[in-house]
C-alpha cells in the first residue's frame, strides 16, 4: 500500500489495510487491542492531550506515535514521567499482525491476537489475554496480568505484582520485589523465575511429575505443601518426583522470597507463598550468616526501559 500519515489533534477513526506488524508508542492514557477475523487493522484515537499523536501505515507497519515520543523524548520522560501527553488509542487487528507497544504511564489491554506481542511499561498495567503466540512483558512498576496465554512467556519487573496463566511451555520471569503467580496447565513444561525478595507461588496440573529446583539465603520453600528445606549450605532444594509421564521442570532462584509449588487447578493460593514464610525467618537466618547461598543481584533481571527500542 502506499504509505499514509496522519497527525492527530484530537480524534482519528479510520481503517488501515493488512499489515504484518503494529506499532504503539505512547505517554499517558491507555492502549487496548482485539484480535478480529477480518484482516487489517480497524484503528481508533481519541482524547488527545498535550502532543498530537502521529499515524503511519506502509506495507511494514502500522504506528501510532506521540510526536514528541522521539528516543530522547522517551528518555526524558522516562526520567521525570510529568509529561501530560495522553490518548486513548483502539486497535482491532487482523490474525497474523505483530503487536509491539511501549508506554511511560499509559495501561494496556491486549486480547485475542494471534500473532507475537511485546508490551512495556514504566508504570502502567499491563495485561493480556487469550493471545497465541510469544508474549513478553515488561515493567518497572506496573502490575503484570496474564491469562490464558497460548505460547512461550517471558516476564521481567522491579516492583510490579506478576499474576500469569496460560497453556506454556516455557515461562522465563524475573522481579525484584514484585510477587510472582504463575499457572501453567501445560504437563510438560519448563519454568524458570528469579527474585530478590517477591514471593514465588507456582501451580502445575494436578498428578504430573515435578522437578524443582530451587536456591534462596532465607525464603521456605515447599512443594505441595510440604516444606522442602534443608540443613545444607547453600539453601539449595532439589526434588525429582518426574514419575513415568510429564513433568514440570521448575528452577526458582531468589534471595528471600518464599517459593511455594503446587499441583492444581487454579491460581495459586493468595498466601501460599506469604505462608510458607512463616517460621522461616530463624532458619534462614542462621544459614545465612555463614555467608552462603545466592548472591543478592544474581538473581534479578532489570526489565529494559519501555520505549521505541524495547516494545
Amino acid at each position: 500500500m502506499p504509505t499514509q500519515s496522519w497527525i492527530v489533534p484530537a480524534a482519528l477513526t479510520t481503517e488501515i489495510g493488512p499489515v504484518p506488524q503494529v506499532r504503539v508508542q505512547l505517554v499517558g492514557g491507555a492502549v487496548r487491542v482485539t484480535g478480529r477475523a477480518e484482516p487489517g487493522v480497524h484503528l481508533a484515537v481519541s482524547d488527545v492531550v498535550g502532543s498530537p499523536v502521529e499515524v503511519t501505515a506502509d506495507d511494514a507497519e502500522l504506528t501510532v506515535v506521540t510526536t514528541s515520543a522521539g528516543w530522547e523524548g522517551w528518555l526524558k520522560r522516562l526520567g521525570s514521567h510529568r509529561s501530560a501527553d495522553a490518548a486513548q488509542v483502539t486497535l482491532a487487528v487482523g490474525p497474523g499482525a505483530r503487536v509491539r507497544i511501549g508506554t511511560v504511564g499509559a495501561s494496556v489491554e491486549v486480547s485475542d491476537v494471534v500473532a507475537d506481542v511485546q508490551l512495556a511499561s514504566a508504570s502502567g498495567a499491563l495485561t493480556a489475554a487469550r493471545t497465541t503466540g510469544s508474549l513478553t512483558v515488561r515493567s518497572v512498576s506496573g502490575a503484570l496480568t496474564v491469562t490464558e496465554q497460548d505460547g512461550p512467556l517471558r516476564a521481567q519487573t522491579v516492583s510490579g505484582v506478576c499474576d500469569l496463566a496460560g497453556d506454556v511451555g516455557r515461562v522465563d520471569v524475573a522481579s525484584v520485589s514484585g510477587r510472582v503467580h504463575l499457572v501453567t496447565t501445560r504437563a510438560s513444561s519448563a519454568v524458570r523465575v528469579q527474585t530478590v525478595s517477591g514471593d514465588v507461588a507456582v501451580a502445575v496440573p494436578p498428578g504430573s511429575g515435578v522437578v524443582l529446583t530451587a536456591r534462596t539465603v532465607s525464603g521456605a520453600v515447599s512443594l505441595d505443601g510440604v516444606d522442602r528445606r534443608t540443613s545444607t549450605l547453600p539453601l539449595s532444594v532439589v526434588v525429582d518426583e518426574r514419575g513415568d509421564g510429564d513433568a514440570a521442570f521448575v528452577e526458582i532462584v531468589t534471595v528471600t522470597g518464599a517459593v511455594a509449588v503446587t499441583r492444581g487447578d487454579g491460581m495459586p493460593d493468595e498466601g501460599a507463598a506469604d505462608g510458607a514464610t512463616e517460621g522461616a525467618t530463624e532458619h534462614g537466618s542462621r544459614e545465612a550468616s555463614h555467608g552462603n547461598g545466592p548472591d543478592a543481584t544474581s538473581g534479578a533481571v532489570t526489565p529494559d526501559e519501555p520505549g521505541p527500542a524495547s516494545a
